[in-house]
């Protein structure tokens, strides 16, 4: 029998990989990839990989220490930093770094003194930078309410570029960057246009969530991946600037916006994307389309001449979309159709789809007005007819809360999400509004013993109330319990729903 430290290496890799997020997101993934170090070697250098691949900085504001690799003492004391570079670089796992990851969630604080911490952190994790004393010196002269001179101030942007530099010296192999900040002032964008710069001719992957940044993507040849928080105001920055080589693209608007014309800079012009396979636009729930004569200014927008011809996922999150700009979209030759929002735009965008669709999927969320039942006459209609995709899945979300089933006719949806609580009571009459289900997921009231007990009650009452089975398709029946953990004689006794169901093949619990 093989001991822990025998183990081959691709064992080894199996097991991290289920026990661990092997994509490094946050500082307490990484915090927990640590541990697996120490284990023995052959642990070690395979878990390397997934400890060194990514390196981390982030400034949240937080009275709590994450790491005393990280701390100084002459820094906001609300602000806490956060890097892995260091202990990365004492390793000498330098090259290892195929991603970095910029953190700053602060949304107070805002004063210049605060915009040059992430500068700090970055310098401290690196070595012979000279730029750390002008730093300190710019920041000591703000705290101290005194008046910057343009002579210290170019000393300031200079310092930057010499730690940009350091930066993509020390870790010359990243090829996923991503930036998630709050808000940034200038000194702080300098670094993060400077840091795109050094990368670009190499980056595969780039995620940005900064207010007002501008970007240069002419060198990134090989960008593939592109995700872009485009709420504030970056439309004179973008038009021509996607690379051919992307295969994925995510554009985010916080606000009303007329984003479209970021595809184009010309409207007689025809953009290509020709390696597009991917397109996500997500807005806000406020700004969702509800009607085409809604009044926010911006109806008018249309996409402009554009062709994807190898896109086949496209997803709309709660935006506006003129009927002109949907079909625009769906000219593509889709497999794969997500919408999230109201469902009056879901109509909109059902008729205008002719593709034969592997899936078609709606996350429904209330219209402004909350209206139950608008909510049925949307959905109704939209369900009425034979779909041209061959599984349609819906979710609703948690907001719509508890309601009943009699005045819904999904004749066509086969997977439902309700992110709401249900009673079990109410699974029954379910399946007569949605004939052609085959997969459904509820969440379950129990939040205590005598709730359960009177579920097990209901539950046990079927068998000796001997209805006949309802003529239901459902093959999969998944029931979620968010704070409260089933004790078996209730995971026996939901076992009575197959009487039911006589399609049903698992309960998961």
């Amino acid at each position: 029998m093989a001991t822990i430290d025998s183990l081959p290496s691709d064992i080894i890799d199996a097991i991290l990989r289920q026990v661990i997020n092997p994509v490094v997101r946050t500082p307490g993934d990484w915090a927990l990839l640590l541990k697996y170090l120490g284990i023995c070697p052959s642990w070690r250098a395979v878990a390397k990989h997934f400890v060194c691949s990514t390196g981390i900085i982030e400034l949240s504001q937080e009275f709590e220490v994450k790491s005393a690799l990280s701390t100084f003492d002459d820094i906001s004391h609300t602000t806490v930093p956060f890097t892995n570079l260091r202990l990365i670089q004492q390793g000498g796992w330098q090259t290892s770094v195929c991603k970095l990851i910029i953190y700053d969630r602060r949304t107070t604080n805002t004063s210049p003194s605060s915009a040059i911490l992430s500068m700090i952190a970055i310098s401290l994790s690196l070595e012979e930078c000279p730029g750390i004393a002008i730093l300190r010196k710019f920041y000591d002269t703000i705290q101290m309410r005194q008046r910057i001179t343009p002579s210290l101030r170019l000393e300031c942007c200079e310092a930057i570029e010499q730690i940009i530099s350091s930066l993509i010296n020390t870790y010359p192999y990243v090829m996923s960057l991503k930036y998630d900040v709050q808000l940034a002032l200038s000194t702080q964008k300098q670094l993060y246009t400077g840091v795109l710069d050094g990368y670009a001719k190499q980056l595969k992957s780039f995620v940005s969530y900064v207010p007002e940044l501008a970007l240069d993507f002419s060198t990134a040849t090989q960008l593939t991946v592109l995700d872009l928080d485009i709420s504030g105001g970056l439309a004179g920055q973008l038009p021509s600037i996607y690379p051919q080589s992307l295969q994925k693209l995510t554009l985010r608007a916080g606000q009303i916006y007329p984003y479209w014309g970021l595809f184009y800079s010309d409207k007689t012009d025809t953009l290509r994307f020709d390696n597009l396979k991917s397109l996500t636009l997500c807005g806000t729930q406020k700004y969702a389309y509800i009607d085409e004569q809604i009044s926010y200014g911006c109806h008018n927008i249309t996409m402009g001449n554009i062709e994807m011809p190898q896109l086949q996922t496209l997803r709309i999150q709660d935006v506006f979309m003129t009927r002109s700009s949907i079909r625009q979209l769906l000219r593509s030759p889709l497999t794969s159709v997500q919408y999230c929002g109201p469902p009056a735009g879901a109509i909109l965008l059902d008729k205008q789809c002719e593709n034969e669709l592997d899936e078609l999927v709606f996350e429904f969320k209330p219209d402004l007005q909350n209206d139950f039942a608008s909510f049925c006459a949307h959905t109704n209609r939209l369900f009425r007819t034979q779909s041209r995709s061959k599984n349609v899945y819906c979710s609703l979300d948690n907001t719509f809360g508890e309601f009943s089933y009699t005045n819904l006719s999904w004749k066509y949806v086969t997977h439902i999400e309700l992110q709401t609580v249900q009673s079990y009571q109410n699974i029954i009459p379910l399946f007569g509004a949605f004939p052609n289900l085959v997969y459904l997921m509820i969440c379950c009231p129990c939040c205590n013993l005598s709730e359960e007990k009177e579920e097990i009650i209901w539950l046990e009452s079927i068998k000796s109330e001997e209805i006949p089975p309802v003529s239901s398709k459902v093959e999969e029946l998944v029931l979620i319990f968010e704070d409260y953990v089933p004790t078996k004689e209730f995971t026996e006794a939901v076992q009575n729903l197959k009487l039911y169901l006589p399609k049903l093949k698992s309960i998961d619990i």
